[in-house]
């Protein structure tokens, strides 16, 4: 993948299928979630709207569906946990 800016161009390649198959499964311009996921192995939901650029219900869609697909898993003690969060699951690996 690769993000292009006026002043430079980075290039990250995804040796990782596990992230290719994320991305794969996200809209176009989801670089950002996905590199964030890679470099930390968890994402917020509030990050996933930050990253991905949408709204709330729009986010909780993408991660209900790479949760489905077996990529990401929630980690949390309730549907409701603040403190919850998504990270790559060991299934989608």
């Amino acid at each position: 993948m690769f993000v292009q800016t006026p002043a430079s161009l980075r290039v990250t390649f995804l040796a990782d299928p596990l992230f290719a198959r994320i991305l794969a499964a996200l809209p176009p311009g989801s670089e950002r979630f996905v590199e964030h996921l890679n470099r930390t192995g968890r994402v917020t939901t509030s990050q996933a709207i930050q990253l991905l650029g949408v709204s709330r219900p729009t986010a909780l869609h993408y991660l209900h569906r790479l949760e489905e697909a077996g990529l990401i898993e929630a980690i949390r003690t309730s549907p409701n946990d603040p403190r919850g969060y998504w990270r790559t699951s060991v299934e989608g690996s």
